[in-house]
């Protein structure tokens, strides 16, 4: 069996962090961890952004890392 481990990294739209955060946290086995933070998304395509995102020139989203083992990805994602 692949003992290997990978880091998998999710940016979403803040609104969805709730849905993220509550599907790992219910992972069977559940995951030994994972972070989340508040990030800024930049580049070109606006299109979803509020007011205030496109004074400001960058999207607020969400931001989260986990380490697990690799063979536990495919059914993760």
């Amino acid at each position: 069996m692949d003992q290997s481990v990978c880091k998998l990294t999710l940016v979403y739209p803040v609104s969805a962090e709730d849905q993220i955060v509550e599907l790992l946290l219910d992972c069977d086995p559940p995951l030994s961890g994972f972070t989340t933070w508040v990030a800024d998304g930049h580049g070109h395509d606006f299109a979803n952004a509020d007011t205030a995102e496109l004074v400001r020139g960058r999207v607020k989203r969400g931001f989260l890392v986990t380490v697990l083992p690799r063979s536990r990805l495919p059914k993760l994602l």
